[in-house]
């Protein structure tokens, strides 16, 4: 950071003004570009989209950063498609080319990917001759609000001098993301004559799968691949300049024209890398399961190391209110330009580095206090993307759910438990054949409806439940959490009884122990189910009278008509079933009625075996 403010005030020491500029920037829609797409190896591609998506936003840091001539310590930060800069230039000089910068970059967005993705660009001004914590947070608001502001005019400039709303010939949609603007359609897979035809980039990002997993480093270059011999594996053109991809930081060495070029090490930490040249680390939340070759695992081999039926997991992770955290959560005494930039490293690092390890290494990467439902190894995931301050993952489904448990318990000890720094997340369990684009719109449901449960909180199994109430180490947080969300503390007075069980995670460990799902067990699990059927028909029922959801009526049915049916579901177990007598008034409480329906789903999918529905 002092770096970045020293070379920013030289910039401009001959008007000794001391003005220095946040450059901000933000690539919109990077979702419809990712997700929407329907084909065989999706999920390869899906990968290698995000990965194509990371090199589009180096490009444009580099293209700012030699538009303005500006050296890599002038970064803040850039990552999950966002960046900030430093910068002292004039502030009439910087204001014309960042116009310029933006409607180049946008032309180039809008003609490859169809106006699916859109870049933001602009910036705000503050005084470090006089800078104070305040002064700076107004800077920082106000470079994010006029980015905002661009989001909200998207392709403007395209708009005004009439390039995109230009009649243009339309044709046979590529079968993969249905754009419509190309002939060039050609099978996705080239050593298969009936695969499905597909577009060049679609083509391309399809090749870009197959050669992602053995890459560790990458050259960036402005030879194109017809004039100079580099020898890459692979290479792509990303807005005027070429990546070529390498297998080790060895082969790139030779090619490499230290005056032009940068290297990039991808989650490389050997210093000896890093001493010639301009070479940067690229940091990636890129751990996959492989297959024997090598290469990806695909989504059927995914759903067949599944424990259970066979699916596959989809699970998406975002930190609640990051931009309230950002221009709210440090003290405005502290509130300063290296704290938020080390804040926002620090948020990125932990998306980008720290779970390739929890992936990799999960028993000397998790603590030991963490709440589990196995002991063992989870390896059957893919990243499809980790980075900024969100995630997106498949895997063998029990693996997912899993997973998703250890990294907000990660999470919340990397953040110190601060109460105001959470996770929420959705998980979507579909068939391997399932078609990709729904299940990342599934999963994104069952965030929203986790968001919707203020936050904090986990979308699986058609409910969204609080962090504390999946994992169940504090039968007083949870019913906390369910008076909060009830809403009336005058109807738990008479409740004074807290269980010695509370949760999901308890319930099912202990089922599991207790071999239930399976033979005459089946019976207790389904019972469970049909308990939570009967409470949800009876305040559906409610509801269709348009009666009111927050009375007592209704809470008499959310949290006590189950007790019969469940009573009288642990009398018929036999006697050898050695369920504590803890366990059985747990169960009857009131404060678990909400629970079966996840309890129930959780052991009927971890007892079903092949793809039956």
């Amino acid at each position: 950071m002092t770096a970045a403010v020293a070379t920013s005030l030289a910039q401009n020491d001959e008007s000794k003004s001391g003005t220095v500029h946040l450059i901000a920037g933000s690539l919109s829609g990077i979702q419809n570009f990712i997700y929407t797409i329907s084909s065989d190896g999706a999920l390869k591609s899906l990968r290698a989209r995000s990965f194509y998506l990371e090199l589009v936003a180096e490009e444009i840091v580099q293209q700012i950063l030699e538009q303005l001539q500006l050296p890599r310590t002038k970064i803040i930060y850039a990552g999950g498609g966002n960046l900030f800069i430093l910068t002292g230039e004039d502030e009439t000089i910087l204001k014309s080319k960042l116009k310029a910068l933006q409607n180049k970059i946008n032309e180039w967005l809008e003609k490859n990917f169809q106006g699916k993705i859109f870049f933001s660009l602009d910036y705000g001004s503050c005084d470090f001759n006089n800078i104070k914590p305040a002064l700076f947070r107004d800077c920082w608001n106000q470079a994010i609000a006029k980015v905002s502001q661009h989001k909200n005019q998207k392709f403007r400039h395209q708009i005004e001098n009439g390039k995109l709303l230009a009649v243009r010939d339309s044709y046979q949609p590529c079968k993969v993301c249905h754009r419509d603007d190309t002939e060039d359609l050609k099978p996705l897979n080239r050593h298969e004559a009936d695969s499905t035809v597909a577009c060049k980039t679609c083509r391309d990002m399809f090749q870009l799968g197959d050669e992602i997993p053995d890459t560790l480093a990458i050259l960036r270059s402005k030879r194109s691949p017809t004039s100079a011999k580099l020898g890459a594996k692979y290479w792509l053109e990303v807005n005027g300049a070429y990546y070529y991809l390498f297998e080790n930081s060895r082969e790139v060495a030779f090619n490499v024209n230290p005056e032009t070029d940068t290297v990039y090490c991808i989650n490389n930490w050997e210093i000896e890398n890093y001493t010639s040249g301009l070479t940067v680390p690229m940091l990636m939340g890129r751990y996959y399961q492989s297959t024997e070759d090598g290469k990806f695992i695909s989504a059927e081999e995914l759903a067949e190391t599944s424990q259970g039926i066979n699916r596959v997991g989809y699970l998406r992770m975002d930190v609640d209110r990051l931009g309230q955290i950002f221009a709210k959560g440090l003290e405005e005494q502290n509130y300063s330009l290296p704290r938020v930039a080390s804040l926002s490293r620090q948020m990125s690092y932990f998306f980008k580095v720290y779970l390739n390890s929890l992936a990799t290494d999960r028993s000397n990467n998790l603590a030991s206090q963490a709440v589990k439902l196995t002991e063992s190894d989870r390896p059957n995931l893919m990243f499809i993307y980790a980075g900024g301050d969100d995630l997106f993952i498949s895997g063998a489904w029990d693996e997912v759910v899993e997973f998703a448990f250890d990294v907000y318990q990660s999470f919340r000890a990397y953040t110190g438990k601060h109460p105001d720094i959470t996770l929420s997340g959705g998980i979507s369990i579909d068939d391997a054949k399932f078609p990709l684009y729904q299940s990342a719109s599934s999963s994104g449901e069952a965030e929203d409806k986790a968001k919707g449960n203020g936050r904090d909180s986990l979308g699986l199994f058609g409910t969204a439940l609080k962090w504390d109430e999946w994992l169940g180490d504090n039968p007083e947080m949870i019913i906390k959490a369910i008076k909060e969300r009830d809403g009336k503390d005058k109807y738990w007075q008479q409740e004074k009884n807290i269980p010695v069980l509370a949760g999901v995670l308890p319930f099912v460990n202990i089922l599991i122990d207790q071999g239930f799902g399976s033979g005459y067990s089946r019976a207790f699990v389904r019972n469970l189910l049909k308990a939570a059927q009967l409470q949800e028909q009876q305040l559906e029922e409610l509801r269709r009278k348009q009666k009111s959801l927050d009375s007592d009526e209704a809470r008499d049915l959310r949290y006590y008509l189950h007790l019969p049916q469940i009573a009288y579901t642990i009398s018929r177990l036999p006697k050898e079933v050695k369920l504590s007598n803890e366990f059985r008034r747990s169960l009857l409480s009131p404060y678990n009625a909400p629970y079966f329906r996840a309890i129930a789903t959780w052991i009927e999918l971890l007892n079903r075996r092949g793809t039956s529905q």
